[in-house]
């Protein structure tokens, strides 16, 4: 069904993806104090605002982990609240599922058939939206609730420790008087570069056919795919390339993309991973606590529509993607809508 293929060009990739990533993160938080100036006479900025320009920094970016990240260094920075980095980190994973969209797009213009390479863009975005928004809610009402306070967790000691013998020397280059942001940009790119250098080391998955018979049936299962979606995930550390795999495999007929929905919303669960290291190298313990109610808030609806309205659920999520892929012009409104929602949230 697979191979596997291990070269040292892809360890050396994966290594130095890692020290950079760190080194970014490092970067992003020496400099995360020139976005003060946001809130500089904006004491009405909203959780909406927030929740917006966290959704179209992703589109900018093209991709959900540097913009939550963003987020976890502004909060330690002092910019950001409790409140705002949570809004912020779910805005950058409803913007996250557009990369799919994006790539389905791609296909689309290089010929293929509409109803085939976008359907998992599509049923990403949709299966994102409607789980998150309940998500969300929740995990606003334990925040302004203090039902977490009572955890009293602190950054890793050791690795701590680890990152000022290695990273230290390297900070102190910076001459004092370089700009804030121009830090905070720097950084942003080296986490980009960072992220790509992740996808160049992951090993290289030949996909064949899903199966026949029962093992097809068996892969099918939603509980199996839910924890596939899952494990991918936490292996890439990336929602964006474990849901645009979906994307050639079911342009070429090897997956039934109506069949994928268990496998996005497992993707969706631990899709906080990066963003769980990123609050544990910068020593935020509110961070922490952030990201252990945002599994928690995402993880309720999830599970209790993988086990009790699944199928009307999934029925649910079948007939919006068969409205919004019935035509170019149907289309075009649904991208047309997804970006106007974050902008008018970013703009109220």
């Amino acid at each position: 069904m697979y191979r596997r293929r291990y070269s040292p060009r892809r360890i050396a990739s994966l290594i130095l993806g890692i020290f950079i990533f760190i080194l970014a993160i490092q970067l992003m938080k020496e400099g995360a104090s020139a976005f003060t100036f946001l809130l500089q006479g904006r004491e009405n900025l909203t959780s909406a605002n927030i929740l917006g320009f966290g959704w179209l920094f992703s589109y900018l970016v093209l991709g959900g982990g540097p913009v939550a990240a963003s987020a976890i260094t502004l909060l330690e920075g002092g910019v950001l609240d409790e409140i705002s980095t949570f809004m912020m980190i779910n805005g950058s994973r409803l913007g996250a599922s557009f990369v799919v969209l994006a790539i389905g797009l791609v296909y689309l213009l290089r010929g293929r058939e509409m109803k085939v390479s976008i359907s998992i863009g599509l049923l990403a975005f949709l299966a994102t939206a409607t789980i998150y928004s309940i998500g969300i809610a929740i995990g606003y009402v334990m925040l302004i609730s203090g039902l977490f306070d009572f955890l009293e967790i602190s950054g890793v000691v050791g690795v701590k420790s680890i990152l000022e013998v290695v990273y230290a020397p390297i900070l102190n280059l910076i001459p004092p008087s370089s700009p804030a942001f121009l830090l905070f940009a720097v950084g942003l790119i080296a986490l980009l570069i960072s992220f790509k250098l992740f996808e160049g080391g992951m090993p290289q998955v030949r996909l064949g056919s899903v199966g026949k018979g029962r093992w097809k049936d068996g892969l099918y299962n939603k509980n199996v795919m839910f924890l596939i979606g899952g494990l991918v995930t936490l292996v890439t550390m990336s929602v964006s390339v474990s849901l645009s795999l979906l994307v050639p495999l079911s342009v070429r007929g090897k997956l039934n993309h109506e069949k994928s929905l268990p496998y996005i919303m497992g993707a969706n669960i631990t899709t906080f991973v990066d963003t769980f290291f990123v609050a544990i190298l910068v020593g935020s313990a509110v961070g922490l606590k952030i990201m252990i109610i945002e599994i928690i808030s995402i993880g309720i609806p999830t599970l209790i529509i993988l086990g009790l309205v699944y199928r009307k659920y999934e029925a649910l999520n079948i007939r919006l993607l068969h409205l919004f892929n019935s035509s170019l012009r149907t289309l075009a409104v649904f991208v047309g809508i997804i970006f106007i929602i974050p902008l008018v949230l970013f703009l109220i």
